[in-house]
């Protein structure tokens, strides 16, 4: 027969063994979940960006009706980063993800935004880009700008700076605070 204090001592054995199988199953099912997860963020984040590029590529054609008109606009990066480049009429988004947007190597379209995946280490590079060449003109104060991933939004500014002595297009000024 076994004693009271046996009993007690089987108990809490018992109870401990439990406990470290129930935490090693959640640990090994959170191990697996964790890049389903983190698709789905980059997910959700590249859809964000492409909403964010098109809020852009509206402001920016509003603009072009007319000379003088000028709009502002919030853009928030919550990862990866944004260039603008005036040299070459472009708004850029890029990230590195666990999701590939797109097959890889292969540029898509969705709408006026350009979308290209490429395989990098440890995941994919994503790139979403709006070509303005023969549209408008992209100017800044400086050649190229970049929006790094931030808690707060930018502010940004779109202005229409009016025609182009050289070509005749738009000139449109992207600046942000």
């Amino acid at each position: 027969m076994t004693s009271m204090k046996e009993r007690k001592a089987q108990l809490w054995v018992s109870t401990v063994v439990y406990t470290l199988i129930s935490l090693a199953l959640i640990s090994m099912l959170l191990i697996a979940a964790k890049p389903k997860i983190e698709q789905a963020k980059d997910s959700f984040t590249i859809q964000s960006s492409l909403n964010t590029l098109q809020n852009i590529d509206k402001v920016i054609k509003e603009c072009n009706l007319a000379p003088g008109t000028s709009r502002e606009l919030f853009v928030r990066i919550s990862k990866g980063s944004m260039t603008i480049d005036s040299e070459n009429n472009q708004i850029i988004y890029e990230m590195m993800s666990s999701y590939g947007y797109s097959e890889p190597g292969i540029n898509i379209t969705i709408g006026n935004i350009n979308a290209l995946t490429t395989n990098s280490s440890g995941g994919f590079k994503v790139k979403l880009w709006l070509n303005y060449t023969n549209i408008v003109n992209i100017t800044s104060t400086e050649g190229k700008q970049i929006l790094t991933q931030t808690g707060t939004p930018y502010k940004v500014y779109i202005k229409n700076l009016g025609p182009s002595q050289d070509s005749g297009l738009n000139q449109i000024n992207i600046r942000w605070e």
